[in-house]
C-alpha cells in the first residue's frame, strides 16, 4: 500500500468537497488519500477501518488487521467490517499484491 496518506478528522470531507462548507461528523473518522497516476484520490472511511490500514501500512498482516477490528468493534460486528473493508481497498486498488 506505497503511497497512501491517512488522516483523523472530525469534519465530513466530502461534503465539504462537494458544497464547500464545514459540516462536523457524529463522530471521528479517517480520510484516506492516495494517488491514481497524476490525480490525487480520497475517501473518507470509518474510524476502525483506517487503524486497520494504518497497522497494514505499519507491517500487519490482514490476520493482525482483523484482530485489532475485533478489539475496536467487537466480535459480532468485526467480520462484516473487515470483509467491507477488504472489498473496499480491492475495489479502490489500495492493495497490490498478496504476500505468500
Amino acid at each position: 500500500m506505497p503511497g497512501i496518506a491517512r488522516r483523523t478528522l472530525r469534519h465530513d470531507v466530502k461534503r465539504l468537497w462537494s458544497d464547500g462548507e464545514t459540516h462536523l461528523l457524529e463522530e471521528a473518522a479517517c480520510c484516506i488519500v492516495w494517488r491514481e497516476g497524476e490525480r490525487p484520490v480520497f475517501q473518507q472511511v470509518p474510524l476502525p477501518e483506517g487503524e486497520a490500514l494504518s497497522a497494514m501500512v505499519q507491517g500487519a498482516s490482514f490476520a493482525e488487521a482483523c484482530e485489532l477490528l475485533s478489539g475496536l468493534l467487537g466480535e459480532q460486528e468485526a467480520p462484516a467490517a473487515a470483509g467491507a473493508m477488504l472489498a473496499r481497498w480491492l475495489a479502490e486498488g489500495l492493495v497490490e499484491g498478496l504476500a505468500q
